[in-house]
C-alpha cells in the first residue's frame, strides 16, 4: 500500500483531490513542476475509477522526455535505479527529447470518497511497467512490457542510479 501525504497536488476536472505520496514519483528531471501538474489535473477526469492513467497533450512542448526509442547503435546498460526493485535499461550519449505530453497515473484510496494518490507523473507518452514490476498481472502484460523495454530506454542519469547495487 502506498503511503500518501497531506500534500494536495491538485483537483481533477470532476472534483477529485489528488495527493502526493511519501516516496513521491513526480519525475521532475523532465521538467515537471507542481504548477504544470495542477494544470494537467484540471484537464483530467478520474470518474471515480480505482486506477487511472491519462496522457495530457499540450499544444507546445512542456519539457523533455527521458524515455527514448533505442537502436542497435545505442549503448544501453542495465542499472538499478534508486528505490526500484529491478533493473532499468538506460541509454548513454543521448539527449532528452522535447515533448508536449504529460502522463499521470493516479489511484483511488479505498477509505476516502474524494481522495486519489499520485502513483507517478512524467513528461512523455505513457510507457509500460518494467518487466520486474509486481503490478504486472498477466503473461501477456509481461510480454508487452519486455517488448517495449527492448526498444526503449531512459536517458542515462547517474543521479538516478543506485551504485551500491551495481
Amino acid at each position: 500500500m502506498v503511503q500518501t501525504t497531506n500534500d494536495l497536488i491538485g483537483t481533477t476536472k470532476d472534483g477529485y483531490n489528488v495527493y502526493d505520496r511519501f516516496d513521491s514519483h513526480i519525475h521532475t528531471e523532465g521538467g515537471i513542476t507542481r504548477e504544470l501538474l495542477k494544470k494537467a489535473l484540471k484537464r483530467m477526469y478520474a470518474n471515480g475509477a480505482s486506477f487511472k492513467k491519462k496522457q495530457i497533450h499540450f499544444t507546445n512542448p512542456i519539457g523533455f522526455t527521458c524515455c527514448v526509442p533505442v537502436t542497435n547503435e545505442d549503448e544501453v546498460v542495465m542499472v538499478y535505479r534508486k528505490g526500484r526493485e529491478g533493473q532499468t535499461p538506460m541509454v548513454k550519449g543521448r539527449e532528452p527529447l522535447a515533448c508536449n505530453v504529460l502522463t499521470i497515473i493516479i489511484r483511488k484510496e479505498k477509505n476516502y470518497t474524494n481522495h486519489y494518490t499520485l502513483i507517478t507523473s512524467y513528461i512523455g507518452e505513457g510507457s509500460l511497467r518494467e518487466p520486474w514490476d509486481k503490478g504486472i498481472r498477466t503473461c501477456e502484460e509481461r510480454k508487452e512490457s519486455e517488448e517495449y523495454w527492448k526498444k526503449h530506454a531512459l536517458i542515462y542519469d547517474a543521479e538516478l542510479i543506485d551504485f551500491d547495487r551495481m
